[in-house]
């Protein structure tokens, strides 16, 4: 390939990678949605499938409610969301990146998870634990609000409003530690990081976000609400456009990271 076709093919002339500009939440938008563009149906495909198997995840769920009453549908809800859902978001995840990387991702790639599937488990079980962080500020906030009512002789609603006073930093750190944790997936799962445990994986995340905390945040934010005005405009919009999107949005913002980082280590 010549730099002039690697030119109007939007690749880089030297390596032959596509073009990506600058980390911004405008930047990683609009690069999903020329990414949606490019590999379309494969990536709605890609979206059939998810639903395809929430749908039966659901529907053994509603089985199970039926059958064995709430107790054992929140015990497969919590195998689903551990063993299953995990796995089957990061392979969605990884053919978006395949997508960004001109890769034409083959749809067989959804199952990508199931590839690294205890480093998966064990990469969620590590955000799980992190959310209790979240909880203990709550509770700080709970028990400083106690001492306070006991002076005024109104314990319960010290306890309270002390903790709906420390529900409000505890909801923003649980938007920070998912934003800056949560690329740990498609990090597993990318051949060009040589990240192969668990810790190196949330460690490599966490390194790559630094200073992108909130921005991140935003991106997250816009595209769930995106997804879920998807949803709730029935299923179409969602497998056609809100599913496609939402799973461009990360591995687009983490290639622009990865390579920023790169660039800024040098040869």
């Amino acid at each position: 390939m010549d730099d002039s076709t690697a030119t109007r093919e939007g690749l880089d002339p030297y390596t032959h990678e596509p073009t990506l500009p600058e980390f911004t939440v405008g930047a990683v938008l609009g690069h999903s949605w020329i990414a949606l563009k490019r590999d379309y149906w494969v990536l709605v495909a890609a979206a059939a499938f998810y639903l395809l198997v929430e749908g039966l995840v659901g529907l053994i769920q509603k089985g199970l409610f039926e059958g064995g009453g709430e107790e054992l549908q929140w015990s497969f809800s919590g195998i689903d969301a551990l063993l299953i859902d995990p796995h089957v978001s990061a392979g969605m995840a990884y053919i978006g990146l395949l997508a960004v990387r001109l890769r034409r991702p083959p749809i067989g790639k959804v199952f990508a998870g199931f590839t690294r599937y205890l480093t998966l488990i064990g990469i969620v079980l590590c955000l799980y634990v992190t959310m209790l962080i979240p909880l203990l500020v709550v509770g700080i906030g709970a028990g400083l609000g106690a001492l306070v009512g006991l002076a005024l002789d109104e314990p319960a609603i010290g306890t309270v409003g002390g903790a709906i006073v420390g529900a409000v930093p505890a909801f923003f750190l649980i938007l920070a530690l998912s934003a800056r944790l949560w690329l740990a997936r498609l990090i597993a799962l990318d051949p060009l990081h040589d990240a192969d445990r668990v810790f190196d994986c949330l460690r490599a995340s966490w390194e790559l976000t630094r200073g992108h905390t909130w921005p991140l945040v935003g991106l997250n934010v816009i595209a769930f609400v995106f997804a879920a005005a998807s949803a709730a405009a029935c299923c179409l919009p969602l497998l056609f456009i809100g599913i496609p999107i939402y799973y461009l949005v990360d591995p687009v913002a983490y290639e622009m990271l990865r390579r920023k980082a790169e660039g800024e280590e040098g040869p």
